[in-house]
């Protein structure tokens, strides 16, 4: 995976938006700041499809997981997480990426190395990979939060 690549690309569509927002306050003319957000769309697109192709590379190369219900049931962190990482089909290193820590950090989270893992991180944890707080942290409540219709039936 190229996160190096993306990172770079992050950076230049950052600063080439920046410039359009010091331009358009300088007065600069219309067509002037019409071409450069034409290329801060160009960057957009650039890293848009960057990010999918290191979202299909990871999906590809990750060996599907096979969970057992003796999983399913753990009592510590470190099996909820492997657990939910496996049902995200989220990679160690992805996971890692998504909350700004190293993949070596939720390598020791995921194999029981590393105790006590605060809230903040917990939340962050969860809210990556789409499972319970509670449930990541204590193992109460189910794995998944439920999802609500909102007033058009969307989720």
């Amino acid at each position: 995976m190229d996160f190096e690549n993306i990172l770079f690309k992050s950076k230049q569509l950052t600063s080439q938006i920046t410039g359009v927002y010091e331009l358009s306050l300088s007065g600069f003319s219309g067509s002037d700041l019409t071409e450069m957000v034409g290329v801060a769309l160009n960057l957009c697109s650039s890293l848009n499809s960057e990010i999918q192709g290191t979202i299909a590379t990871a999906e590809n190369a990750q060996p599907k997981s096979k969970v057992t219900m003796d999983e399913r049931h753990q009592n510590s962190f470190a099996a909820r997480l492997r657990l939910a990482l496996a049902h995200s089909g989220m990679t160690q290193a992805a996971l890692a990426w998504g909350i700004g820590v190293s993949q070596s950090t939720i390598s020791a989270l995921a194999t029981g190395r590393v105790k006590g893992v605060g809230i903040e991180r917990g939340a962050a944890l969860s809210e990556a990979l789409g499972v319970n707080l509670r449930w990541l942290m204590r193992g109460e409540g189910e794995m998944q939060l439920a999802k609500f219709l909102t007033h058009n039936n969307e989720v």
